[in-house]
């Protein structure tokens, strides 16, 4: 029986696993290694997190993006692309020789005080916890009034990784923030038409020093006032654009600021009639929502026997404690599922280091608790 199964094999997972194999706990990790990352964003675009803040957590801080460059001898310089950071990861798991299943999770079911691990291929893994550690899988969020729209004219960003598709065609990118903007660039670069349609009246600018107030918190948000708690989300989960992607939409894109959709209709030749709150209408090809992700873990199939069991905030996200345990005990989440509780530091990769400590710290301990009661 395993001590931990670990559900997701990007930054959080294998960081996670790199703690639990020096704490000496039997672990497995299930997922297609850094499979977002390469799935579902454009290699050739940026991470936003500065170099000094961007990497994995081992326990001696071996295996850093510094350390990465050292043995590749190579220089980076911020922004790295995707690509880079794909590679980085998978350079993590050679090193640290963290055991990872290449396989998906079909169903997780609790049995008494244990978990039954169910793979879609393989054998099924017993194990006393379980952590999901999914990153943004299944909680793409496109609003309301266009969720009825029919897939042939409405996708979300994470639906791509490269927009060759849409040359010659006329392309509405719906939001603000990061991802709008690096859909705007990449469509323009593919000789698309771009609308860029947001609701402030400009752009965000990126906040200063956000990497560093990030890690800083990491340890103290979740014992926070409720007040400050929120004072916090409206600072950090704010939807800023980097610098280094104004020349790529500034003077090539159309831009829409202060504006939002009223209503969205698909026309008898498969386009979108498109109306906007100032009154002006336009037709366009297809419309790209860059409207951010909801994380719940009733959109994870292979927690369905388990979700009644699961307390969720108003969000649908699962209550977790200090510990990153839900309400479910030794069922544990990572990463994005936790930034309601823990802070806007968890939905992105400044929460590794935190999360992988804290999480195996006390899984660890909890092991030697049971053992001591048992002998």
């Amino acid at each position: 029986m395993l001590d931990v199964a670990i559900i997701g094999a990007g930054p959080y997972g294998l960081s996670i696993a790199a703690h639990a194999k020096a704490a000496g706990l039997t672990y497995k990790v299930f997922g297609y290694p850094m499979d977002f990352w390469k799935a579902k964003m454009p290699p050739e675009m940026f991470i936003r997190t500065q170099l000094k803040y961007t990497g994995l957590s081992d326990p001696d801080n071996r295996f850093t993006l510094e350390q990465y460059q050292n043995e590749k001898n190579i220089k980076l310089s911020y922004p790295i692309s995707r690509s880079i950071f794909v590679d980085y990861g998978l350079w993590f798991i050679e090193k640290t020789n963290i055991i990872v299943e290449k396989v998906l999770i079909e169903e997780v079911v609790l049995n008494g005080d244990y978990f039954i691990v169910k793979p879609e291929n393989g054998p099924c893994e017993k194990a006393k916890k379980v952590v999901v550690a999914v990153g943004l899988t299944n909680a793409e969020y496109i609003p309301w009034n266009l969720a009825s729209l029919p897939k042939e004219v409405i996708s979300h960003t994470s639906d791509y990784t490269q927009y060759g598709q849409f040359e010659r065609k006329h392309v509405l990118v719906l939001g603000g923030g990061q991802s709008a903007w690096e859909a705007a660039a990449l469509l323009h670069k593919a000789k698309a038409q771009v609308d860029l349609v947001y609701r402030r009246p400009h752009r965000l600018p990126p906040i200063e020093g956000i990497n560093a107030n990030q890690r800083e918190i990491a340890d103290k948000f979740y014992y926070y006032t409720d007040k400050k708690k929120s004072e916090i989300r409206n600072w950090l989960e704010s939807p800023t654009v980097s610098d280094f992607l104004v020349p790529l939409v500034e003077g090539k894109v159309k831009q829409r600021p202060g504006t939002f959709i009223i209503k969205a209709e698909e026309t008898k030749d498969g386009k979108v009639n498109v109306t906007f709150n100032n009154g002006t209408a336009i037709t366009v090809d297809h419309i790209i929502a860059a409207t951010g992700y909801r994380f719940s873990p009733s959109k994870l199939n292979f927690l369905q026997e388990l979700v009644g069991k699961i307390e969720l905030n108003d969000k649908g996200e699962p209550k977790v404690n200090e510990y990153f345990e839900s309400t479910l005990k030794n069922l544990f989440f990572a990463g994005p599922a936790t930034g309601f509780d823990h802070g806007p530091t968890f939905r992105v990769m400044a929460g590794v280091w935190r999360t992988s400590e804290v999480v195996i710290d006390y899984i660890g301990k909890n092991n030697r608790k049971d053992f001591n009661s048992v002998t």
